[in-house]
C-alpha cells in the first residue's frame, strides 16, 4: 500500500474483515503472517460462570416422559356350544381370548350349578350328577358360555379278586368290584360254572356242595360286563363224618334236611334232601343201617297206592325204605315242607346227586340217619 511505508509491505490479508490494531491486524479466527501475533482473548465470562454464549441449558424436570405403553382390549371370548360329560370323569374346556395380543388374558370360570357341573379355575369340568348346567368363561370384560350335559356313567368293568376256597358244606362271600365307581347301575347277575359243585345266591354267597374247583361269575345288568373267581371247594375232617372211618358212608339229617356224604372222616358232599312226612305218620326211621341192595330204572309202589318210577333205588331197609330220586317232587329239596308234603318214609335226593351216590356208594355202605 502507497504512502504507508515498508513496514506494511509484509501485511497479508488473511480474512474478508479485519481490526488494523497498533500494526496488528486481527482477522475472524486468525492473524496476519509475519506480523507480531497476540492471541485472541476469550470471550468475557459473566459473573455467575457461565459462558453466554453458550446455549441455554433445559431443566432436568422439564424434559417430557416417555409415553406408557397403550394397552388392548379383549374383543370377545369363545367356547364351545356345548359339552358331554359323565358323573365322576372330567373334560377340559379351552377358552380362546381375541385378540391373542389383549392385555388381559386371565380367563375367570363359573358354573351355573356346582353340583351337576364344578368347574375348576382351569377349565376342568367335573361331573357331579346327572343333568345340566352353563359354565362361563370370563377375560376383560367378555364372556362365553358353554352347556354341559353331564349323563350316568355305564360299567366299564366287574372284577371278583382272587380265588377262594370254601370248605364243603361252608360258604364264602364274594366281593364283586363293579368300575367305575360312580356308575349308575351296579346290580349283578351271579352263576355258578356248576351248581352241583357249588352254588352262588345273587349277594354272591358261595356254598361248597362237593370238593372240586368251580369257577363263579359276576354279570353286569348294565352293559353285561362279566367278572370271574375260580373257587376250590375243599374236603376237610367233619363231626358229622367221625362216626364211621369207612371209605364211604352216608348221614342223614331230618331236622336239617341234608345229608352228608364221608370218606374216612372227610366230608366229601353235602345235598338237601326230603324224608317223610311226619305229620301224617310217614316219618323216616332213624338208626344206623346200610345199602343192602341198589337197581337202576324201577317202579316204587308204596302201601297207600300209587306208581312211582325212579331211575335210581338204594334200598337200607328190606325193600320197604331206601334213598332215591323224586322227579315228581314240586317243592325244593331242603324244605320244611317235608312235615306235610314229604315221602313216605323214603329219602328223597336230587337227581344229579342220585346219579353220583349210586356210583359211589357200593351194597354195603353205612348209612345212619339222626332226628
Amino acid at each position: 500500500m502507497t504512502g504507508l511505508g515498508g513496514r506494511w509491505s509484509r501485511l497479508v490479508v488473511v480474512g474478508v474483515v479485519g481490526v488494523l490494531v497498533a500494526g496488528l491486524v486481527v482477522v475472524g479466527g486468525g492473524t496476519a503472517a509475519g506480523a507480531d501475533t497476540v492471541a485472541p482473548s476469550a470471550p468475557p465470562v459473566s459473573p455467575g460462570g457461565s459462558d453466554p454464549s453458550a446455549p441455554p441449558s433445559v431443566p432436568q424436570s422439564s424434559v417430557p416422559p416417555s409415553a406408557p405403553p397403550s394397552s388392548v382390549a379383549v374383543v370377545s371370548v369363545s367356547l364351545p356350544a356345548s359339552a358331554k360329560v359323565v358323573v365322576g370323569a372330567t373334560v377340559t374346556l379351552r377358552a380362546v381370548v381375541s385378540p391373542a395380543g389383549a392385555t388381559d388374558q386371565a380367563v375367570r370360570w363359573a358354573s351355573s350349578d356346582a353340583k351337576i357341573a364344578a368347574v375348576s379355575a382351569s377349565g376342568v369340568v367335573t361331573g357331579r350328577a346327572v343333568g345340566s348346567a352353563r359354565v362361563t368363561a370370563t377375560a376383560g370384560g367378555k364372556s362365553a358360555t358353554t352347556v354341559v350335559s353331564v349323563t350316568a356313567a355305564h360299567v366299564a368293568k366287574v372284577s371278583l379278586g382272587a380265588a377262594r376256597t370254601v370248605r364243603v358244606g361252608g360258604t364264602v362271600a364274594l366281593k364283586a368290584v363293579v368300575a367305575p365307581s360312580v356308575a349308575a347301575n351296579k346290580k349283578l347277575k351271579w352263576r355258578s360254572g356248576n351248581s352241583h359243585l357249588a352254588s352262588v345266591t345273587q349277594s354272591g354267597v358261595v356254598t361248597g356242595w362237593a370238593a372240586g374247583r368251580v369257577r363263579i361269575y359276576a354279570t353286569s345288568v348294565d352293559g353285561g360286563k362279566t367278572g370271574s373267581v375260580v373257587v376250590t371247594v375243599k374236603a376237610v375232617a367233619d363231626s358229622r363224618c367221625a362216626w364211621t372211618g369207612a371209605a364211604r358212608a352216608v348221614r342223614i339229617g331230618i331236622g336239617a334236611q341234608r345229608a352228608w356224604f364221608c370218606s374216612r372222616g372227610r366230608l366229601v358232599r353235602v345235598s338237601a334232601v326230603t324224608t317223610g312226612a311226619s305229620a301224617h305218620g310217614d316219618g323216616t326211621p332213624t338208626g344206623t343201617f346200610r345199602v343192602v341192595w341198589k337197581v337202576r330204572n324201577t317202579v316204587l309202589y308204596p302201601s297207600t297206592g300209587g306208581a312211582y318210577p325212579v331211575k335210581y333205588w338204594m334200598a337200607f331197609i328190606g325193600n320197604m325204605y331206601g334213598i332215591h330220586d323224586s322227579p315228581w317232587q314240586s317243592f325244593p329239596y331242603g324244605s320244611q315242607l317235608y312235615k306235610t308234603r314229604g315221602s313216605h318214609g323214603c329219602v328223597h335226593v336230587p337227581g344229579y346227586v342220585m346219579a353220583w351216590l349210586f356210583s359211589w356208594a357200593p351194597v354195603g355202605t353205612p348209612i345212619r340217619i339222626t332226628a
